[in-house]
């Protein structure tokens, strides 16, 4: 080594010194030990840090911006190789010459075609690397490129870089120790502020009982705190995510992402998307490059995507007692900031807090839904019952008053007294049989005779029983009918409740001087009935509730048109047990209602062609012996009357053993029987009247209040041949005692012969 040269060296080595010594930072540190070594020791160079953490790479070239601007984005990657060629001091920790670089050695070194390329572009054709140590760590590297012509590194010059290296790199390890230090405090106070927003989140969310509010405190606590952009997606009751809330310090760029978030969704096959998040409930975090931008198919989204610069995403599953509710996506943007595991965890938990309080405003949201459900079922139920005792006592007071009128000896105030006592006895049954039908179809209990319906006869029979009240009322009656017959398939007798019920309800709200309309009408397979008025109307917050139980339009405190509110109730339900519909329009108070039955319509040739003739009464006049056993002496007392005004020869008991005793000696045909009676009840009579060989052949007939599916099959089980639930009238009465007699007479006819 000649004298210039040593003194260049040593120059070399005061200069770094004293460029290591100013140096008030790493960054300024690592820029420094390359302006020390550059072009003495090579045209650009790298040197390499390793933090702990990561490895800080500074690149720097010589009044050769371009060349520095191709190596700044440039990373360390560690060289282990299989063919033992040493790239770089920081992996081997052994220095690495290389002295006669052409292309040839340009492939041998490349990564792939990329690192090729860059080489190439590079151009250099010669390299050294020398390791950093300090107390016999590896701390870095000082790797040096020549590419000028005819420049090539020789062995002082990897001994100059050497004691470069080792100058330095007692600064490089204090340097490494401050940054440890400054990251660690950093840490810490993110830690610290972790746990601060924690405790904000717990505290604020604790405290929401409103959706709303809970999306709204989270994109606070997030933006821009943690992220530049927040996304909150729901997941609704029919398990599709909306859009809820878009966050970012630019209101108006958030309201316009949230409109055009509303309007394209990623697939939800798609890692990343937020519906992906949502369908596999678990995290997901990555960068957002421009690949995923294109995929992106509306153009607008993308473009603003663009625009605001989103590299990095976090996405989190709202899940709460095993639901998921939705995901909160966090995108990075115009800070440059990108997510770490620290940031997942402090969302996870965030997201963990967020759907419990949701979780918690939803249950509190049903909770304060079946309160006011409840509340209102209470006081439809108090409306309900001081409406059914209004109703009730309509009906008792003339009851009473012709009771009254029936010790008079007038004759014809007797009749007056019948005539009263059949329409009020009408009408409380009414009552009691919509209350019941409203029990039976609330437990499912409905059962259909369905036969062959001819809608037209049918609806005819309807208007001619309901009008003598319309014309009683001045209120005109239209009928129009279909010329061919309307044949459906359903319970003759359902069918005609509902219609009925529909013109009773036109009958009440139409004032004198009114029309009633009914038409039948056949089309596209259907059978429409139409029943119009222009009376009272329907107020239209009531529409929507007019077929529900108890439900009634405003009445004065006379309650004039009466009833319990379940009519409808009761129309809507055996029109859907039919497979029709039923629908309600009015235009508003005053201004008439339009109800509409639809039901399917049969073929013409279907059914035969008598299904309409009713049967004729199976009643029998010959006189019969017929016991009656009831604990309640009104009801035995009007029975035996019945009974014994059709020649019958009848007898009576006040209760079960009674009754028993009374049969032995009389031996009844017929006998009939409460069920609810003091000492014996009716099934027990029932059960031993069947071990009783003289009385096992009498026909028995249950006669009771109580009318359930499972007190009918307790009287078959028992030995009752029929269950009547009261009150019954005469007609059926007679009748089935009549069908009894004869079924007895005949099987004992059908005996004797066989005995002959």
């Amino acid at each position: 080594m000649t004298r210039v040269q040593s003194r260049t060296r040593l120059m070399a080595l005061q200069r770094s010194a004293a460029l290591v010594c100013s140096s008030a930072g790493f960054e300024q540190l690592a820029a420094s030990v390359l302006q020390s070594c550059l072009p003495l020791l090579g045209d650009f160079g790298f040197f390499d840090v390793d933090l702990g953490t990561e490895v800080v790479r500074t690149a720097r070239a010589h009044e050769d911006p371009a060349t520095e601007a191709l190596l700044r984005p440039t990373r360390w990657v560690r060289q282990d190789r299989d063919d033992g060629m040493n790239l770089c001091a920081l992996t081997t920790g052994e220095p690495a010459v290389h002295t006669n670089i052409d292309d040839t050695w340009y492939r041998r070194a490349a990564r792939d075609d990329a690192q090729l390329a860059g080489m190439r572009q590079l151009g250099f054709r010669s390299m050294i690397s020398v390791p950093l140590r300090f107390n016999g760590e590896l701390v870095g590297a000082l790797t040096l490129f020549m590419s000028r012509p005819r420049r090539r590194h020789v062995e002082d010059d990897v001994a100059l870089a050497q004691d470069i290296a080792d100058l330095v790199a007692p600064a490089v390890a204090n340097m490494r120790l401050l940054t440890a230090e400054r990251q660690a405090r950093l840490a810490a106070e993110a830690a610290q502020r972790r746990l601060q927003l924690l405790a904000a989140a717990s505290s604020e969310l604790s405290q929401s009982l409103n959706p709303d509010a809970t999306l709204r405190t989270m994109a606070r606590l997030l933006v821009p705190e943690v992220a530049d952009w927040c996304r909150i997606d729901l997941v609704d009751a029919q398990g599709q995510a909306t859009v809820a809330l878009v966050c970012n310090r630019d209101a108006e760029l958030a309201a316009r992402m949230e409109s055009l978030a509303r309007r394209w969704r990623a697939p939800a096959d798609t890692p990343g998307s937020i519906d992906w998040t949502i369908r596999h409930a678990k995290p997901y975090r990555g960068s957002i490059t421009r690949e995923h931008i294109e995929l992106v198919t509306d153009s607008e989204i993308a473009e603003l995507l663009r625009a605001v610069g989103v590299h990095d995403s976090l996405m989190v599953p709202l899940v709460a007692r095993g639901r998921t509710l939705g995901a909160i996506a966090m995108l990075q943007a115009e800070s440059g900031r990108r997510f770490d595991d620290e940031d997942q965890n402090l969302l996870t938990q965030l997201a963990h807090r967020a759907a419990l309080a949701l979780d918690n405003a939803r249950l509190f949201a049903q909770a304060e839904e079946s309160r006011r459900q409840a509340e209102q079922a209470s006081r439809a139920k108090d409306e309900f019952l001081a409406m059914l005792g209004h109703e009730l006592r309509n009906p008792l007071h003339p009851i009473v008053t012709a009771l009254a009128l029936m010790d008079q000896p007038d004759r014809r105030t007797h009749e007056l007294a019948r005539q009263v006592l059949g329409r009020q006895v009408q009408h409380l049954t009414r009552l009691v049989d919509d209350l019941l039908d409203v029990a039976r179809i609330a437990e499912g209990r409905i059962t259909l005779a369905l036969d062959y319906v001819d809608m037209t006869a049918l609806v005819t029979e309807a208007v001619e029983t309901v009008r003598p009240t319309l014309q009683s009322k001045g209120i005109d009656c239209r009928l129009e009918l279909p010329v061919a017959p309307a044949m459906v398939r359903g319970d003759r007798t359902r069918l005609l409740q509902v219609i009925t019920n529909l013109l009773v309800n036109a009958c009440k709200f139409t004032q004198a001087g009114g029309m009633v309309t009914t038409a039948l009408s056949v089309a596209a397979g259907e059978v429409e009935l139409r029943v119009t008025d222009d009376g009272a109307g329907i107020d239209p917050a009531l529409l929507p509730q007019v077929f529900d139980s108890f439900v009634q339009g405003a009445q004065p405190a006379a309650r004039k048109q009466g009833g319990l509110g379940l009519g409808l109730a009761i129309a809507r339900s055996l029109v859907s047990l039919h497979g029709g519909r039923i629908s309600a329009h009015s235009d508003g108070k005053g201004l008439g209602s339009d109800f509409r039955i639809t039901l399917p319509l049969l073929a013409a040739t279907t059914g035969p062609a008598d299904a309409a003739v009713p049967m004729p009464s199976a009643r029998c006049a010959v006189a019969a012996r017929v016991l009656v056993i009831d604990d309640a002496e009104d009801v035995r007392a009007t029975m035996c009357e019945i009974l014994a005004s059709q020649g019958h020869e009848v007898r009576s008991a006040a209760d079960g053993l009674q009754g028993l005793e009374v049969a032995r000696t009389f031996v009844p045909e017929v006998t009939l029987c409460d069920i609810g009676m003091p000492g014996l009840d009716g099934y027990q009579v029932a059960r031993q009247w069947r071990r009783d060989p003289v009385l096992q052949g009498t026909g028995l007939i249950a006669i009771t209040g109580y009318g359930r599916v499972q007190d009918q099959a307790l009287a078959r089980e028992a030995g009752f041949d029929r269950h009547l639930t009261k009150p019954v009238s005469a007609e059926t009465l007679l009748d089935l005692v009549a069908a009894l007699v004869q079924a007895g007479r005949q099987r004992r006819v059908v005996a004797e012969t066989t005995r002959a």
